[in-house]
């Protein structure tokens, strides 16, 4: 089987090279001596990882059983940008901001209670951490992305409560990482939750009859998020939700300019997202409130961070 660390553990500084190297779900598991080996190879106790295709000698007695056995993919996580996001829903606060999935629920949380709490759509959800807060409400919730190294860290999660992953200190010097769900009190929500890879400018219609519809930071990240806009009341029940945030970062690299919803100059004068999305969504939506601040720290290096202010708009279907 894959050797990988148990629950709880720690890197010695002293061997911080030593045994993070084989959790990589590619160095399989051998336990107990050699009696050709010296030193501490030769006892019981001695548990060392190798490649599969290395042959090391070692006398093993083994038991057979009919029980299907189930080798699960339980490495640390290296990619860089899933890592960061990692930190950034489930990792450490910084500068005294609050966690962003935990600031959202915070400012919804009293509109929520006056809605039907059966299904919400949780749109761009990266790493999942809204996905499981919004199951504390509701029934059934979907998380989706169109990342699919993101959903897969979403995924692993609703199947073993647990992840590991490497997070960049400084260079070639890394840390590593590990929480569960049932840290942040999520692990009784993880049969209400789902993953799945999407396209939020056409998506498929199964994606309808919504309580909740949240898009997190994906309005200036979507080619088309007019149209994103235009069709998403038809997935909202009436009275359901739908809460925006977003800092309003439009850039030429992810969305055309025709496509923007504020950001530049209309009829001469300048026309802000805020008021786009009134124009937008106006016909179809009430907005609840004035819109209010969110911000947001992620970590790149233990010295270098990305400290953002969102805005969220939170609209009723009419």
């Amino acid at each position: 089987m894959p050797i990988s660390g148990l629950d709880g553990f720690e890197v010695h500084p002293f061997y911080d090279d030593f045994s993070t190297p084989t959790f990589d779900a590619k160095h399989n598991l051998i336990k107990g001596g050699s009696w050709i080996s010296t030193g501490n190879l030769a006892i019981r106790d001695s548990r060392y990882a190798f490649r599969r295709h290395f042959f090391q000698h070692a006398g093993f007695r083994y038991i057979e059983s009919e029980e299907e056995v189930e080798i699960k993919s339980d490495y640390y996580e290296t990619d860089e940008l899933v890592s960061q996001y990692c930190e950034f829903q489930y990792g450490q606060k910084y500068f005294g901001v609050e966690n962003y999935a935990l600031s959202c629920i915070g400012l919804i949380k009293s509109h929520i209670k006056d809605v039907k709490r059966s299904n919400a759509l949780d749109l761009g959800c990266a790493t999942g951490r809204m996905t499981f807060e919004l199951a504390k409400y509701f029934d059934h919730v979907t998380g989706l992305d169109f990342s699919a190294r993101f959903i897969r860290i979403g995924t692993q999660l609703k199947e073993s409560g647990k992840l590991n992953y490497i997070r960049q200190e400084e260079g070639q010097l890394n840390s590593y990482q590990e929480f569960k769900l049932s840290d942040f009190g999520l692990d009784q929500y993880r049969d209400k939750v789902e993953f799945y890879q999407a396209d939020a400018c056409n998506l498929k219609t199964l994606y309808t009859g919504c309580d909740l519809v949240f898009a997190g930071n994906l309005l200036d990240r979507l080619y088309d998020p007019k149209k994103f806009l235009k069709e998403i009341a038809n997935r909202i029940n009436k009275d359901g939700l739908l809460v925006l945030t977003s800092p309003y970062t439009w850039l030429e690299e992810f969305t055309e300019v025709e496509n923007w919803i504020g950001g530049f100059r209309k009829d001469g004068e300048p026309y802000s997202t805020l008021q786009g999305l009134k124009d937008l969504l106006s016909d179809q939506f009430d907005m609840m409130e004035e819109p209010q601040d969110v911000p947001f720290v992620i970590r790149e290096t233990s010295r270098k961070f990305q400290h953002t202010v969102a805005e969220m708009t939170v609209w009723r279907k009419k």
